[in-house]
């Protein structure tokens, strides 16, 4: 008994002890060790630096959960992209080059893909509504996008 109450006070201080440093620790230093080819930190940036006129180019790239929440695209090139999990709530992606991108199991709250090419592209599962009602305040818009060859598994 007296053993197995030891052993949990040596794991609740070695936690505590964690915890404390992880909290003190700022997170934009820590190293990227992720799977996506980018941190969100650095597409809001590429993004931002864009010039008017540019297209980013983030084609092939592995963009796999990330939080790109409210972002404007700028048209960008995302040809081939990773976008698995990624969250694109409320994001313009108008204009923007999406052919043969996964966007598989991805947010797509209020996203604007409007114009979008979305040629040979694959929407399976991804998240279109805020809550269990189906508002359409919260789908995202498709308008004028080329859909051609689209693969779409959801309830839009």
């Amino acid at each position: 008994m007296w053993c197995a109450r030891r052993a949990a006070i040596i794991s609740l201080v070695v936690s505590s002890a964690f915890y404390a440093c992880v909290a003190r620790a700022d997170p934009i230093d820590l190293p990227w060790d992720g799977k996506a080819d980018f941190t969100a930190r650095q597409v809001s940036a590429l993004l931002f630096k864009a010039k008017a006129g540019d297209r980013p180019d983030l084609s092939a790239r592995d963009l796999t959960y990330l939080d790109l929440a409210g972002l404007d695209f700028k048209g960008a090139i995302l040809n081939g992209a990773n976008l698995y999990g990624t969250d694109l709530t409320g994001s313009i992606l108008k204009g923007a080059d999406l052919a043969r991108a996964r966007l598989d199991r991805a947010v797509l709250i209020k996203a604007d893909l409007s114009g979008a090419n979305l040629v040979g592209a694959t929407i399976l599962r991804p998240t279109v509504y805020a809550d269990q009602h189906s508002t359409l305040t919260d789908a995202p818009r498709f308008a004028g996008a080329n859909m051609s060859g689209i693969r779409v598994q959801a309830d839009m």
